[in-house]
């Protein structure tokens, strides 16, 4: 898996014109490109990759997750180069998709300001030429407005004392999209903060106070508000009387705790955090919204691969444990055995259970009688050697004394449930 890995990024780099498209083949790219990417690319091989990345890169080419979906991942968990990495391989093999595009410029800006001996100064130049060309390829696409918004701005500040003319140029490049932005999206407040910030450095303090009220307005207890009023030199606008309103939609799925640190919760919890900010926006437009958000997966799960699922059957003649790996570090076990005639066993179990907070404890006393069909057939042979598991089972059963379930399952998923 680790060798998969750097062959990924050594191939990248030897490929990386057919990888972005003929858009930007080796003859078209500009100099700005080829230095920053090139920065990026040391950036990663230069380090050890992180231990998430080398679970999510699978053996088999087909079970990689999507390069979009590896970049957020590597976003949320603070690898911001190694995202960049992959919104470029994103946007290269899908060159419609504005976002990856535009992300890929945001993200350069960052990696530039934080580490700008890493990354010289044609990241900014680059992420200029992606931020514009998104833009225009989206002009209605608020948030593509709002990050050649921040780009401009970020290239602004860098020649206000070198070439104060080329600044105002791009601060008023800035401003007319960060205004094209709040046109599209009224009810962001970061757009509005962005366009606060370009009409401060134009030296227009009426303009920016009035973009940050806005800002106020849209979100009230927006941090970047109040960012944004410390950066230039404002008062934070008075309370208009709707900041209860930010308050009761503070909408926490509280993502890093729910979601398992297996792979397909990592996956999930990229899910996990969008879906929390679209439900947060749902809630301050008077829209229907969501309170929870669900990262487990079904229970028990077979054949299982370690390490790609939070749960895992072990199972030995006569007993199996079905284990699940909270996100938090508790653990559930599902105990479940007892002697079988043919295609006939009797079963018998419980739930054990256990939590950092309150330490053991057991529930879901019970037992039934379970039918296995197919368990003379070679699948079931075969099965049934390996860890006592047929391919399809009827089984009828009653836990913590509630009345019988009559539950059919398919290698350990639900196929029909009767109570």
């Amino acid at each position: 898996m680790l060798r998969r890995l750097w062959a990924v990024l050594v191939v990248t780099f030897f490929l990386s014109p057919a990888l972005v498209g003929p858009s930007v083949a080796a003859d078209n790219r500009t100099d700005a490109e080829k230095e920053a990417y090139a920065a990026l690319l040391a950036s990663i091989t230069m380090v050890e990759p992180v231990d998430l990345l080398k679970l999510l890169v699978a053996d088999r080419p087909e079970n990689d997750p999507p390069p979009a979906m590896l970049a957020h991942l590597m976003y949320l968990n603070g690898n911001f180069n190694v995202a960049a990495f992959y919104f470029k391989i994103d946007y290269g093999q899908n060159p419609d998709n504005i976002e990856s595009l535009s992300n890929l410029a945001g993200i350069m800006v960052e990696l530039h300001a934080n580490d700008p001996d890493r990354f010289p100064a044609s990241s900014l130049d680059w992420a200029l030429e992606l931020a514009r060309k998104a833009a225009e390829i989206a002009p209605e696409n608020a948030g593509a407005q709002n990050t050649l918004a921040f780009v401009a701005r970020a290239n602004a500040v860098r020649e206000l004392d070198a070439r104060p003319d080329l600044a105002e140029t791009l601060l008023q490049e800035s401003a007319n999209a960060a205004g094209r932005a709040t046109g599209i999206e009224p009810e962001r407040a970061i757009f509005w903060t962005n366009l606060a910030r370009a009409e401060y450095l134009k030296n227009n303090p009426d303009a920016a106070g009035e973009a940050l009220r806005r800002a106020k307005q849209a979100e009230p207890d927006s941090p970047t508000v109040f960012l944004t009023a410390q950066a230039i030199d404002q008062p934070v606008p008075e309370d208009d009387g709707t900041s209860q309103v930010g308050k009761q939609c503070n909408v926490d799925f509280k993502c890093e705790e729910i979601c398992p640190k297996s792979i397909i919760g990592q996956v999930n919890f990229v899910s996990c955090k969008l879906e929390n900010a679209t439900q947060q926006s749902n809630c301050k437009a008077g829209k229907p919204y969501a309170t929870a958000f669900n990262c487990e997966e079904e229970f028990p799960v077979f054949g299982a691969t370690p390490g790609l699922s939070n749960k895992a059957s072990i199972c030995i003649p006569g007993v199996c444990f079905h284990i699940s790996l909270k996100g938090n570090g508790d653990v559930d076990i599902r105990v479940e055995g007892g002697p079988s005639l043919g295609p006939i066993k009797a079963v018998f179990g419980a739930d054990v259970h256990y939590s950092n907070n309150s330490g053991f404890s057991v529930d879901r006393f019970g037992g039934g009688v379970k039918f296995s069909l197919f368990n003379k057939s070679a699948a079931g042979d075969l099965s049934g050697k390996i860890s006592e598991i047929n391919p399809v089972e009827v089984k009828i059963s009653s836990f913590d004394g509630k009345p019988a379930t009559l539950k059919a399952t398919a290698m350990g998923h639900g196929l029909i449930e009767f109570q």
